[in-house]
């Protein structure tokens, strides 16, 4: 959905044990002294462990 309405620039910033919500989107361009670039296998490995917090059955 970010794809669709933010252009393809604006990403969720997750947190562990929340639910991603239009709030948390951020322009993906954006810095701030608590950015930290990341490698792809670490966001995936954060996406993979964000999902197993949410607790969903």
């Amino acid at each position: 959905m970010s794809r669709s309405m933010g252009g393809g620039v604006k990403l969720y910033r997750l947190t562990l044990g929340k639910q991603a919500l239009m709030d948390d989107l951020i322009h993906m361009f954006d810095t701030d002294d608590d950015v930290e670039p990341a490698s792809i296998a670490d966001q995936r490995a954060f996406f993979d462990k964000w999902i197993g917090s949410l607790g969903g059955s």
